[in-house]
């Protein structure tokens, strides 16, 4: 069966597989759930890999390897068993209260001050991403322009990524600390998400799109303090999120010329056996051909990093995900031929280096990061590392669902760095013409 030129015949497999297959599913929700954590960016990221799981396991059946499903199940399961553990030991299910601890208030007009000439600034250093390389969106080459558009002008791509999304953020922090004693700051936390929606469709990216919806929840499950009345919002984004699947299915039978049904499946291929492909090629394909590289897999990452920084040329260097696009394509990878980033997971990041000892290992060591992030955030008494600590979360999202751990690092962290000094920087003077004591 072909839809929209793609062939999602593989999809139909799942009729065919037994039930006892979704176990590593439901003993990691299961894991998650007696770990006591509550609902967060950590519920998110194992949403990803029971996608994930699925879609490589109608691949196994297809090539007849299952191989990539066992060690991934593996690698799931040890992830949320490892949360739950990690919880129980370091009582991390205690620090399941709101966030909105920021103790220093008597600073919150030069910390809104700051928010909105930071702001104002990384808008219009998006902006001139747009001035500069037109809208993707517009173009008749939008799906491959959106990736191309961030040559020649970096710094404004990367901006518009990630400045306005770590903005997002920040805004998001100040309004759920200050909103009582600050009523105005909904219309600006309002603006920001319409910004940033609206600068996304124009750059046609419809992962980012769907970024800012995750971090949406991500803050709000941050934030929210009665018990009641986060059930009803759970109960309308819910409600929310099937409204929102279903008018996907139309949308895209109208604009794909295809029937609902075809839409259905069309959308459910992507998110699961598209999505699991990458996992599965770098399992049966290129790490038998490259071998474990015991620690040194991520080098050409760490070289495209440092050519970001013009220290030393690109040439050959790439990170792992746009690596393994280019094996599968049979190309070099200093060709100037375009191709796609393949999506990997972060569970290829670990069986590139160590196999499946990686994996469990490298499982155990996220699943810790995951808690130490969720505790920093609940925390943290300032405004601008309780921020950056959410930001991280999101983070985590991304490098788990995506994997190229040194791409995510050099595309995305790096970027929202250099957002982050911007506001501080802004920070720091306006404390400066106030006449504030020294203090973060």
């Amino acid at each position: 069966m072909v839809v929209a030129g793609i062939n999602i015949q593989q999809l139909f497999i799942l009729k065919e597989i037994s039930v006892w297959w979704l176990l590593p599913i439901f003993l990691s929700w299961l894991f998650i759930f007696l770990s006591k954590i509550k609902i967060s960016f950590i519920h998110i990221i194992l949403g990803y890999f029971s996608l994930n799981y699925i879609g490589i396991l109608v691949y196994s059946y297809s090539y007849n390897f299952f191989y990539p499903t066992y060690i991934f199940a593996i690698g799931m399961v040890v992830y949320s068993l490892s949360i739950m553990v990690i919880s129980y030991l370091g009582k991390y299910y205690k620090y399941n209260f709101p966030a909105n601890n920021i103790l220093i208030t008597n600073r919150k007009n030069t910390y809104m001050l700051s928010i909105l000439l930071g702001f104002l600034v990384i808008f219009l250093i998006s902006s001139l991403l747009f001035i500069k390389g037109g809208i993707p969106l517009f173009s008749p080459d939008a799906n491959e322009k959106r990736f191309t558009i961030a040559n020649g002008a970096g710094l404004f791509a990367r901006m518009l990524k990630f400045g306005l999304t770590f903005s997002l953020i920040l805004i998001a922090v100040y309004f759920y600390t200050f909103k009582n004693s600050n009523k105005k700051i909904k219309y600006l936390y309002f603006f920001s998400i319409v910004i940033t929606i609206t600068y996304f469709i124009f750059l046609g990216n419809k992962g980012a799109l769907l970024g800012v919806f995750i971090i949406l929840f991500v803050i709000y499950t941050t934030f929210y303090e009665s018990p009641k009345r986060f059930t009803k919002n759970l109960l309308f984004l819910t409600v929310f999120l099937i409204m929102s699947f279903i008018a996907a299915i139309f949308i895209a039978s109208k604009i794909l010329s295809i029937s609902l049904e075809e839409s259905f499946w069309l959308i459910m291929y992507r998110a699961t056996v598209m999505a699991g492909m990458g996992f599965f090629q770098m399992v049966h394909d290129f790490v038998p051909v490259k071998g474990f590289q015991y620690g040194l897999g991520h080098l050409n990452g760490f070289y495209d990093l440092l050519a970001t920084f013009r220290i030393m040329p690109r040439g050959e260097h790439t990170f792992l995900g746009l690596e393994l696009s280019y094996f599968m394509a049979g190309l070099p990878v200093d060709t100037s031929i375009f191709v796609y980033p393949i999506t990997i997971t972060i569970f290829a990041d670990f069986y590139y280096e160590f196999g499946l000892i990686g994996i469990v290992a490298g499982s155990i060591l996220f699943a810790y990061f995951s808690l130490w992030i969720y505790k920093q955030v609940k925390t943290s008494k300032n405004l601008f590392t309780k921020s950056f600590f959410l930001y991280l979360q999101v983070f985590a999202i991304s490098v788990a669902s995506k994997g190229s751990i040194m791409g995510c690092i050099n595309n995305e962290l790096i970027s929202t760095l250099v957002a982050f000094c911007i506001y501080i920087i802004i920070y720091q003077l306006l404390k400066k013409i106030r006449k504030e004591p020294y203090r973060l």
